[in-house]
């Protein structure tokens, strides 16, 4: 970490650049490095990232198993049709 006033100067300069990168809010710019100040705003990122893409796995994961059970009630309710059918044709030939 910097501490010397030339080094928190280059940090409160180089602030709005890096606000503009990573709009983070609630640095301490006295006690914190630049670098320190991007790499929270990139592992934040990176979170933020992730969760959205288990959330959109999640969702996708969902709307398959729906996709799947609809499927298969299809199925089951075709056979049962079918029967039906078999039946009736059996009831009218004889």
């Amino acid at each position: 970490m910097l501490k010397n006033t030339e080094g928190i100067f280059a940090i409160r300069k180089c602030f709005s650049i890096t606000e503009a990168l990573c709009p983070c809010k609630g640095f301490d710019l006295w006690n914190v490095t630049i670098c320190e100040i991007v790499e929270s705003c990139l592992l934040k990122e990176v979170r933020s990232r992730l969760t959205s893409q288990e959330q959109s796995f999640v969702k996708e994961n969902l709307t398959r198993q729906e996709a799947e059970t609809k499927a298969k009630n299809m199925e089951e309710e075709i056979c049962r049709l079918q029967k039906t059918l078999e039946e009736r044709n059996g009831q009218l030939e004889a």
